[in-house]
């Protein structure tokens, strides 16, 4: 991530992460590195299910 933000910032760019809360949960301070760089960080929901799983259900 660090590199990227490097880049990022070389071009003098923002962007936006779109970031699961599972992932956020378990390392908040990438998302507070994105952040302080600038960039929007918005949730992506909390998990997926794998799609198995929904196939799964969907079919019951």
């Amino acid at each position: 991530m660090d590199e990227l933000l490097r880049l990022l910032e070389g071009h003098q760019a923002t962007a936006t992460f779109f970031v699961r809360g599972c992932i956020a949960e378990r390392r908040p301070e990438v998302v507070h590195a994105i952040a302080a760089a600038g960039h929007q960080v918005v949730s992506h929901g909390w998990r997926y299910l794998s799609m198995k799983v929904r196939h799964t259900r969907v079919r019951v």
